[in-house]
């Protein structure tokens, strides 16, 4: 009875089939023969802004790892541009795969050669009873099992706009926006050697009354025409954690302005909250082109939540910015949220999406003893005096450092489990027995012994002839 509380809480942290936006990058859990979706919208996420249409190459590999996990896209070609914008769903299913199985990372590609077009995102999939969408990069030799169960989203951090332009010389403001409901400090570090930036160090602090904020940057553009990569570097103060760092990109063009089509996003992208408040959003809307009309709608999924933003229609001139900031409040606090603006202008329509999960400690920790066997309980039973005695009775944020030590003893007692197990099934070492005096006439035993195992062979092989015609016709969905 000790594990009851926190179970009641994990029982509703469980999956249902889903449709997601692009991410950054794509890890994703999914339910037993479940099916998840997620959109590429061309030429935006591939950062093309110029005219004309263009065909893309879409390719998902190892390919062989795409069809077994079902992959609907494997190589595609699409022609689309600034005013035809192309949304490519592409969807991976779980189905006869059982829970705690992984796939290998997954690399999905976009080029364009005659434009200079190509960009990668690596993700993967699970299969669990709690939903998570992780989108950070995945360290080296890192599972994908790992990139769900390491990472939260304790505070979100992007650029305004993933570009910015400017003429030579000039100086410009990038915003950084940020966004938590913790009580953390962010240290922020701005990288880029060949651009002079201000401020290069900031530190931000966030409290239950002050979670949305921004930072703005002076960028002094270079005398040279060409494309800046400026990362900020954010990490939870005190916190070593792969959940307390993030990384923001963006872009400065210097010299060439976009001067067609529009662009798209919401902040913040992926968010964990520990109550049931609202989180505040931001819409922007950059119009690149000449004056134009756009129809603006938002929807929630699952629908039990509050919003305060309705359909409307605006009309922007040429280069003009629209922000809209606007409020979800999750009704369910174990549910787990997907937020989807859709903005259109004549036939062109554009969509952003962002996440909001509830208590996802808690489903990473449901995640991990998922498949631990024999040391669930006991994973469970150190899971429960973590829940009562701290997440319980902390505001969100002071409970990060205890997070850790308990993620690090369920990590010493699932190890210590896997090691017993390994003992317990390895076979003993038979008594050696004196020597024997071999039996006579044993020839016709001999024989026979070889006649048998001569058999066994034949009939396996035939038993495996049909077992792999009947999977070969079984998967041709897939082919």
């Amino acid at each position: 009875m000790k594990k009851v509380t926190f179970l009641a809480v994990l029982i509703l942290l469980v999956l249902t089939k889903h449709a997601c936006g692009f991410p950054q990058n794509w890890f994703f859990s999914v339910e037993e023969d479940g099916i998840i979706c997620i959109d590429l919208v061309l030429p935006d996420d591939a950062g093309y802004t110029g005219k004309g249409t263009y065909e893309y190459k879409i390719t998902c590999e190892p390919k062989q790892e795409c069809i077994l996990w079902g992959s609907t896209l494997t190589e595609q070609r699409v022609s689309v541009g600034e005013n035809n914008t192309g949304i490519i769903p592409i969807c991976f299913n779980s189905l006869g795969k059982s829970i705690g199985t992984c796939s290998e990372p997954m690399i999905i590609t976009v080029e364009s050669p005659l434009i200079g077009v190509y960009k990668t995102w690596e993700g993967g999939i699970c299969v669990s009873d709690y939903r998570d969408i992780e989108t950070v990069n995945r360290q080296k030799n890192q599972k994908v099992m790992d990139v769900l169960n390491e990472n939260f989203d304790l505070f979100d951090a992007k650029f305004e706009e993933p570009r910015v332009y400017s003429n030579p010389g000039e100086e410009i403001t990038y915003t950084l926006l940020l966004y938590s409901q913790a009580n953390i400090t962010l240290d922020i570090t701005i990288e880029n050697q060949d651009l002079e930036i201000s401020p290069k160090k900031i530190t931000v602090s966030f409290s239950k009354r002050k979670n949305n904020q921004s930072v703005e940057f002076k960028i002094k553009a270079p005398e040279t025409q060409g494309t800046y990569t400026i990362n900020a570097d954010i990490h939870v103060k005190g916190c070593t954690e792969n959940y307390c760092r993030r990384e923001a990109r963006g872009l400065l063009i210097v010299g060439t302005k976009t001067d067609s089509g529009f662009s798209v996003s919401l902040f913040p992208e992926t968010i964990n909250i520990k109550k049931r408040e609202p989180v505040s959003f931001t819409l922007t809307l950059h119009n690149y082109g000449e004056r134009q009309t756009f129809d603006i709608s938002l929807s929630v999924t699952p629908i039990y939540a509050l919003k305060t933003m309705r359909r409307e229609t605006i009309e922007l001139d040429k280069d003009e910015i629209y922000r809209k900031n606007f409020l979800v409040t999750p009704l369910n606090r174990t549910a787990f949220y997907e937020i989807t603006a859709f903005v259109s202008s004549g036939k062109n329509t554009k969509k952003a999406s962002s996440y909001i999960s509830t208590n996802e400690m808690l489903t990473d920790i449901g995640r991990m003893t998922e498949t631990a066997g024999d040391a669930e309980n006991r994973m469970m039973e150190e899971a429960e005096k973590w829940y009562k005695s701290v997440y319980t009775k902390s505001e969100y944020g002071d409970e990060i450092k205890e997070y850790a030590s308990l993620r690090e003893v369920l990590g010493k007692i699932s190890t210590s489990s896997t090691r017993e197990n390994e003992t317990q099934e390895r076979p003993p070492r038979p008594a050696q027995r004196p020597e024997e005096e071999k039996p006579q006439h044993t020839d016709w035993m001999l024989w026979s012994i070889i006649a048998f195992a001569i058999l066994i062979v034949i009939i396996a092989f035939y038993l495996s002839s049909k077992r792999i015609k009947s999977e070969e016709e079984q998967y041709l969905f897939y082919q």
